[in-house]
């Protein structure tokens, strides 16, 4: 994965702008309205690159494990990771979309490594295989309901509290992995995940078949 920095011009267009108002306000002509000018760019630069900030571009490298079942489970989850991603722009509650964020984080850190141990997909695959997308089908559901209505109605919050309970759940088993894979242990989820499908299923959040695709390794 690299990441490209794509520099922001907007602090010198602005700035552009105040030299134009200024040399039209006060004139040139002199050394000291140059300066006068130089000045005004100087302080105007770091508040405006500030609030015009340079952006980052993720550009993921194609994994290369010498494993072609882990490199198309770190494709696959960096695929589901997308999607994630979409939905969470779309939504707008900062401690929902931090916990998103959180998730992915995590995530990306396990596929990294992943990538450099190859030797642990057996028992990160049932792990990426079911936190992830059982996180994107969460908060498809939950975009359907506000997109169904601005104000849901009370069945309609109780299911959204549900899901938001849901994504703490995944939140805590992503760092507890991430944790065990810091101290080169595993982590046994099969009863966490046994517990959060009971849990879904009888609030109708996930059916038969999407228990059996979460689990299948």
């Amino acid at each position: 994965m690299k990441t490209k920095r794509i520099h922001s011009g907007a602090p010198f267009a602005c700035i552009g702008l105040t030299a134009l108002l200024y040399a039209a306000v006060v004139g040139l002509g002199s050394w000291s309205s140059y300066a006068g000018i130089v000045i005004l760019a100087f302080l105007l630069y770091a508040p405006l690159k500030r609030y015009f900030p340079d952006r980052f571009l993720v550009i993921e490298t194609p994994p290369h494990t010498g494993n072609v079942s882990c490199d198309q489970l770190i494709i696959e989850s960096r695929e589901t990771l997308k999607d994630i991603y979409l939905l969470r722009v779309s939504i707008q509650r900062d401690s929902l979309t931090e916990k998103i964020d959180l998730i992915e984080q995590m995530a990306r850190k396990i596929l990294d490594i992943l990538a450099q141990q190859p030797s642990m997909q057996g028992q990160l695959r049932t792990f990426l295989r079911y936190y992830l997308p059982t996180t994107l089908r969460l908060l498809r559901v939950r975009a359907e309901i506000l997109h169904k209505s601005r104000k849901p109605n009370q069945t309609a919050q109780q299911t959204l509290q549900r899901i938001d309970g849901a994504l703490r759940m995944i939140e805590d088993a992503c760092e507890r992995q991430l944790d065990a894979l810091d101290q080169f242990q595993y982590l046994s989820i099969e009863t966490e995940m046994d517990v959060l499908d009971d849990m879904l299923r009888r609030d109708g959040l996930m059916d038969e078949a999407g228990k059996k695709g979460a689990h299948a390794k």
